[in-house]
């Protein structure tokens, strides 16, 4: 454990952040062989986020060699979301992007709690609250999942704004 810790930090991650998500790079399903762009009216209001990736518009090809580059991909009611959350999501409009893995020991997020509109990491049942910037509510995660900025471009396609919020997965 304490190998896979060291692995996932600090210098893991400033070496990722090259081929992390870029400004600009559009945001596409992760099991999508076409890559079609997301746009922010295809996601639908306190559904299960979708797992997407990052896509370069340059190089034309996904960012998805490293599974830190997943993202949850969600639309919360705009009035449910704290003002800093609500920043950082597409124009205000409620639509928002997180890191996939945990901050606990970086398994993936990937289950949603309807009931309550939480994200769910089964690994070790924390739960995270999307409309407070994804602070934890429940369970052994140390941190909030990193947010990720978004925009919508000038063809209605999500794309990235910015950087993550804080270092991904485990500390």
């Amino acid at each position: 454990m304490v190998g896979v810790a060291l692995a996932l930090g600090s210098g893991w991650r400033g070496a990722h952040a090259a081929e992390g998500p870029q400004v600009g790079d559009w945001l596409v399903d992760a099991d999508d062989a076409e890559f079609k762009p997301i746009k922010a009216t295809d996601i639908v209001l306190g559904a299960k986020q979708r797992i997407v990736v990052p896509f370069d518009t340059a190089a034309k090809k996904a960012r998805d060699e490293s599974r830190f580059n997943r993202l949850l991909l969600l639309k919360l009611d705009p009035a449910s979301l704290n003002e800093k959350t609500k920043a950082r999501s597409e124009a205000g409009g409620g639509v928002l992007a997180y890191s996939a893995i945990c901050t606990h020991q970086a398994c993936d997020v990937n289950a949603w709690r309807a009931k309550e509109q939480r994200l769910l990491c089964f690994c070790h049942l924390s739960q995270f609250e999307p409309a407070d910037g994804a602070t934890v509510v429940s369970g052994p995660a140390p941190r909030p999942l990193p947010s990720l900025p978004l925009q919508v471009d000038s063809d209605g396609r999500l794309a990235v704004a910015g950087e993550f919020s804080a270092p991904l997965g485990a500390i």
